[in-house]
């Protein structure tokens, strides 16, 4: 029996070529989207499960209550909680301190490479189940002694034993390799190269490789805290809330901040994220994985919609099968299990034909890493075989019931009755249902172009064009480097700068003016004397930095006159500033406000600040006929400097562009939606076909009475005009509430007018009207002697 079932499931799969491609096509390609959305939100949840004492491993995370009375959430803590936590609870089994060693750039055996690296203790091999191939971590509590992860460790001696050998920091220290740790057998989200002992965070902190934190409660940004506690130990929440209340009021924090409080996250929920200030971890926040889930859930319900769909509109062409298994002895469920076989069978094929195609589907660059990284094994193929089951399942559930439920004897006697399928309210509500939702999606993508395309090629106040910029590496003397460069006439013009405007500022510092004991919030950039004409900046008062003040002006914008009540931009030239309540800065000159950041944010308070030892990027200004040579002629500075490696070099307005764009985003976000409206299309071709081919007679009789092929066409087509028009009277707006609950997330942005309405509501109208009418003019202009068989 089951044989005859997957034999009669193939036959009709070959027996409607039409159908079976539209159902096949769409299926095929919402669940390649599927299988790999699917794998990716699978690997986050695969994090960190192959340590023995998981479910004994928490990481302590910091609430920090400001000022104002916010609450922040950070992953990391003061350096010193491992410490108290050790010493003052017996609960606690081991603890380790991980301090991150920021821009870490690592030399040995001739090679030059930027690592991630991190300090610890030997507390983290206690934790975790970290082991080494080769070495061992016994030494690990003496300074200057480093363990590296097997993949850093072939970077440097591909061919060697890197155990024992030297390697530099920064060429600020050197430290011993004393183990290689083996590759772990699952994914961690604790992704370093390097662990550094602890017992050389004193010297790390006095050469500057990290900040000074040791031993301080207010560096609540500092380090990132694990513990393991006991079999039988009691609630760790607990004693963390005595500890902040006990340490938080004797406390003195550097930003005025109000409390701290302590809690405990588990191993196993570190990932997917959870949106905390400064995680450690790559894989997708929660909310990231939520949206995937819910976009991919709707593109397979639209597809299975469609099946649901074409299979019951052509019901009549299957009822007489029906009536004869039925009278022939098959109960209900021998024919519900029939078509629920064939939308399984259909399932399957289209899951083969969805696998090769799930590496072609366009990603941005996160999710891309995250898809290369996941691992196919015995329990992913479970997973594919119980989706594709379920897809199959759920495609036929609505039509299996539908049909099994036909009565023998109303079959055989008259299909008359069988023909309130056509045109139903089912398919009705389907129909205006996908295509109100392609008018939004088309509507919202359109937004999303516009404002893709604004945020790149915006007016940020700042001449970006014909400038190249050159990355200063770690260890490098950019002073040097930026005289040498200078040098070379080619470069019409140079600067130096800590981080490059349209991004984030190097940092916040709290300021006042000398007079005013209420701080607020600066946004700061280190620079030098040519950072104004280099940029275009338009100065508004004074002559930019002083050679009397030197190191100690600096240059504000209007909003930070602003708010800090300076009066007009004359008179803010020469007063006083306080910056962190330790350094005395005077104003020197005043520039319009111009777009530091991207135009997510507003405009915010900004100084610019004379420090040549804290920049890390230099600003080359060259004519558009000379550019291809920029970068050729950056190498040869940069090799007689004897500066190992190669520069890394970007045009400014190109790199603004492209990151400020999001164009990786805009093109996956475009591929979802164009699938949306590709699988409607394909429902609406399958019943527009069908609906044309029973009215063949219908239309073939009007035509030989004397109807006119425009006519014809119009009699096929006006329920889908009208069924388009309801869709675009929900759709549209619907597309622009969401176009502008999701242009709030911008403070500059497009306006959604007229214009953009109707782009969105012609084109998605063009191609229904392509997709019906190419069935409905077949009808149309096909000759009635074909059609008339009496």
């Amino acid at each position: 029996m089951a044989k005859n079932y997957l034999l009669t499931a193939w036959r009709n799969l070959f027996r409607h070529p039409l159908v079976s491609f539209i159902n096949l096509s769409s299926l095929c390609l919402s669940m390649a989207v599927c299988l790999l959305v699917l794998n990716i939100v699978r690997t986050q949840y695969a994090y960190d499960r192959w340590h023995p004492e998981g479910t004994r491993i928490y990481r302590i995370l910091t609430r920090v209550t400001a000022r104002n009375g916010r609450d922040f959430d950070y992953a990391t803590t003061p350096p010193a909680v491992a410490a108290r936590l050790l010493r003052e609870n017996a609960h606690i089994e081991a603890a380790a301190t991980l301090r991150p060693a920021p821009g870490l750039t690592v030399r040995a055996n001739g090679k030059q490479i930027d690592l991630s690296g991190v300090f610890t203790d030997t507390g983290f091999f206690r934790i975790f189940n970290f082991y080494p191939s080769s070495g061992t971590v016994a030494g690990f509590a003496q300074p200057n002694t480093a363990i590296l992860t097997q993949q850093a460790a072939e970077k440097f001696f591909p061919n060697g034993e890197a155990t024992g050998k030297i390697i530099s920091l920064n060429d600020s220290f050197v430290v011993r390799i004393i183990a290689v740790l083996a590759p772990t057998p699952g994914r961690t989200h604790l992704n370093y190269d390097v662990f550094l002992s602890a017992a050389s965070i004193p010297f790390a902190e006095s050469s500057r490789l990290l900040d000074s934190a040791s031993g301080r409660w207010d560096k609540y940004t500092a380090a990132y805290t694990y513990v393991r506690t006991r079999p039988d130990a009691g609630s760790l929440n607990e004693y963390l809330s005595r500890l902040s209340e006990a340490q938080s009021p004797i406390t003195k924090f550097g930003n005025g901040e109000k409390a701290i409080l302590f809690s405990a996250q588990p191993l196993g929920k570190i990932s997917p994220g959870h949106g905390y200030y400064l995680e450690n971890s790559n894989s997708l926040p929660s909310r990231a994985i939520y949206i995937l889930l819910g976009a991919i859930t709707l593109l397979l319900l639209l597809t299975c919609f469609n099946y649901s769909n074409l299979i019951v509109a052509r019901s009549v062409t299957r009822a007489k099968e029906i009536g004869v298994r039925k009278v022939m002895g098959a109960s209900r469920f021998q024919v519900f299990l029939q078509f629920i076989l064939e939308s399984t069978l259909l399932s399957l094929t289209a899951m083969l034909l969805a696998l090769p195609l799930v590496p072609f589907i366009p990603l941005n660059p996160s999710l891309q890493n995250l898809f290369s990284g996941a691992s196919v094994d015995a329990a992913a193929f479970l997973y594919l075989l119980l989706f594709s089951l379920s897809t199959g399942f759920l495609s036929g559930f609505l039509p299996a019931l539908l049909l099994s439920g036909f009565r023998a004897t109303e079959i055989l006697k008259s299909l008359s009755g069988l023909r309130i399928f056509r045109g139903s309210f089912f398919s009705n509500i389907l129909f205006v249902a996908q295509f109100a939702l392609s008018f939004l999606l088309v509507i919202d993508l359109i937004v999303m172009v516009r404002q893709s395309e604004y945020m790149s090629r915006g007016e940020y106040g700042l001449d970006l064009q014909d400038k190249i910029a050159v990355r200063i590496p770690e260890g490098v003397n950019g002073i040097v480097l930026l005289n040498e460069l200078h040098r070379v006439p080619f470069f019409t013009r140079t600067a130096s700068l800590s981080d490059l405007f349209g991004y984030q500022p190097t940092g916040y510092s709290k300021v006042r003016s000398a007079n005013d004991a209420e701080q607020r919030e600066l946004a700061q950039y280190y620079t030098d004397d040519q950072v104004v004409p280099m940029y275009g900046l338009t100065l508004l008062a004074g002559t930019g930095f002083s050679p009397a003040t030197g190191r100690n002006s600096i240059i504000l914008n209007e909003t930070a006159v602003t708010t800090l009540h300076l009066g007009a931009p004359p008179e803010a030239i020469g007063r006083m500033l306080v910056i962190d309540d330790t350094t005395h800065v005077t104003v020197s000159g005043i520039v319009k406000d111009f777009h530091f950041q991207n135009f997510k944010n507003p405009v915010r308070p900004l100084g610019l600040r004379n420090g040549p030892d804290k920049i890390h990027y230099i600003s080359l200004k060259v004519s558009k006929q000379q550019q291809a040579e920029a970068v050729a002629r950056i190498k040869a500075v940069w090799h007689a400097l004897g500066i190992p490696g190669n520069p890394e070099c970007q045009w400014e307005a190109q790199h603004l562009a492209e990151t400020q764009g999001h164009g990786d985003d805009v093109k996956m976000i475009g591929f979802l939606f164009i699938m949306f409206l590709i699988i409607a299309c394909m429902g609406l071709l399958g019943i527009a076909s069908h609906a044309a081919g029973m009215k063949t007679k219908e239309v073939s009789i009007r035509k030989v009475l004397g109807a006119g092929n425009i006519a014809i066409f119009f009699l096929l087509s006006r329920r889908y005009f009208y069924l388009l028009g309801i869709a675009a009277a929900i759709g549209v707006p619907l597309g622009y509430v969401t176009s502008h609950v999701f242009l709030q997330a911008f403070v500059y942005k497009v306006s959604i007018g007229a214009t953009t309405l109707l782009a969105g509501l012609f084109a998605v109208l063009a191609i229904g009207l392509l997709t019906f009418g190419s069935q409905t003019i077949r009808a149309a202009l096909t000759p009635p002697a074909r059609r008339l068989d009496f």
